[in-house]
């Protein structure tokens, strides 16, 4: 493997962008295509991968000459509609050596809101099949990214980091228990049939839950994912008038805009004589109309309460946490010289 003179990533995730934001730049499959053609289209920028995530957006590029962060920014800044400004304030960047220790991390689970999620290497995985797919990428960053499934790999087979297995599905039963207590009598409606709403339905089904209803978009997804958990289906053209026979309302859709607004949810809980409802909401941008948290005996989660919940032991597992970065650095370290020997030694080989 051998590498360009400039590797970099460039991004916005949780770590300094709340939910309120981060929603802003959250991008369609369409927006990913657009975006990788203009970051291609940079006269110094040789390969693109693009990881979208609920939590995070980041460019990882590999190029000849050093890329002009302000070049990209203002790429990310035309397709998000988003100003300029913001991404200066919000964005972080590291290059070469650093940059593959943030990939690995990232793959790892280590840089994850919920720290040791497993959901986001399968999510880097995609990444990368996407930029080969669309010959975004080729024989510089598919090895790196590869070095990264390795390093994932290594943190879950050698330290505790993932302990416990945290899973958004796993995180969402443990705050359903704590409310209700058990999962035997609730009625629950998963709104989507997408992957997270297939994580969290088996993690339901695993703990006990008994009434499982699926509504989504695709009306044959939802059936099939309901018929897998002996459950319902329910139309989306009419899921928000039969909102009020639910106890818990799980959301993950794609949509651009909240799906339940304030009033819809004011009205149900009405209807339902003010029975608790939990609302949880792990769709970025948003499902959920923020302000339905305030009404009364309404109980509204979104993704950064869910971390909130999964790093509550995180204390715990610090040492773990720390141990693995120190390996993680190392390896991404000896990945870095590796390729530079082997780039210098071939340019050496040439001239001799």
């Amino acid at each position: 493997m051998s590498l360009p003179r400039s590797l970099l990533v460039l991004g916005v995730s949780h770590h300094r962008t709340p939910l309120d934001v981060r929603e802003l730049f959250s991008l369609s499959k369409e927006d990913v295509e657009t975006l990788a053609q203009r970051l291609l289209a940079l006269s110094c920028v040789q390969e693109v991968v693009l990881l979208n995530t609920c939590n995070r957006v980041e460019a990882y590029l590999a190029s000849e000459t050093e890329p002009d962060p302000e070049a990209v920014l203002g790429a990310i800044s035309e397709v998000t509609r988003q100003p300029i400004e913001l991404l200066r304030d919000l964005h972080y960047a590291h290059a070469n050596s650093d940059m593959l220790v943030h990939l690995f991390s990232v793959a790892s689970g280590l840089d994850s809101q919920m720290i040791g999620e497993t959901e986001i290497l399968g999510q880097v995985k995609e990444s990368l099949t996407r930029a080969r797919s669309h010959k975004w990428t080729g024989r510089i960053m598919s090895p790196i990214f590869e070095r990264s499934f390795q390093a994932a790999k290594w943190a879950r087979t050698h330290t505790g980091i993932g302990q416990g297995q945290v899973t958004i599905g796993n995180v969402v039963v443990d705050l359903v228990t704590r409310v209700f207590g058990d999962l035997v009598h609730p009625r629950i409606l998963l709104v989507g049939s997408g992957e997270v709403a297939e994580k969290t339905a088996q993690s339901l089904a695993s703990r006990g839950a008994r009434d499982i209803t699926v509504t989504g978009r695709s009306f044959d997804r939802a059936e099939s994912l309901a018929r897998t958990f002996n459950g319902a289906v329910l139309p989306f053209e009419t899921f928000r008038t039969n909102l009020h026979l639910y106890d818990i309302i799980i959301c993950s859709t794609a949509a651009p805009e909240p799906l339940l607004s304030s009033e819809l949810v004011s009205e149900i809980s009405q209807r339902r004589r003010f029975a608790p409802i939990l609302l949880v909401d792990v769709a970025v941008p948003r499902d959920v109309d923020s302000t339905v948290g305030a009404l009364k005996q309404v109980f509204l989660y979104n993704m950064d309460d869910l971390a909130d919940i999964a790093n509550e032991n995180l204390r715990l597992r610090q040492q773990e946490v720390e141990n693995c970065l120190a390996e993680l650095k190392r390896r991404a370290w000896r990945t870095w010289l590796r390729s530079i020997r082997r780039t210098f030694g071939s340019k050496l080989a040439r001239r001799q």
